[in-house]
C-alpha cells in the first residue's frame, strides 16, 4: 500500500508540472541514466576510482526538475586504493 501511495504522489506531482506519463514511462526514462566507475592508475601508486552519474537526457532532466531533485544524484566520489605490500 505504501509503494502505491508513493507512486501516486510522484505521478500527481509530475502531472501538476505538465508531465502526464505512466509509471512505466517514468521508469524507462529514468533507467537510461546510470552511475559509472572509472579506474585509473594513480601516479603515487595504487588505483584511483572515480564514480559519478551520467548526464540525463532532456526528458529525465525535466522529471528531476519537476520533482525538485538533482539531475546528477550522488555527486562525484573519488577514492584512492593503495596496494598493500606482503612482508
Amino acid at each position: 500500500m505504501l509503494a502505491y501511495q508513493c507512486v501516486q504522489f510522484l505521478r500527481r506531482t509530475l502531472k501538476a508540472q505538465s508531465i502526464d506519463a505512466s509509471w512505466n514511462t517514468i521508469l524507462k526514462t529514468l533507467a537510461q541514466q546510470q552511475r559509472i566507475t572509472a579506474s585509473f592508475n594513480a601516479a603515487a601508486g595504487g588505483t584511483l576510482h572515480v564514480r559519478k552519474a551520467t548526464t540525463p537526457d532532456a526528458e529525465a532532466a525535466a522529471i528531476y526538475r519537476a520533482l525538485g531533485l538533482d539531475d546528477k544524484p550522488g555527486g562525484t566520489k573519488k577514492r584512492l586504493f593503495k596496494q598493500q605490500r606482503d612482508l
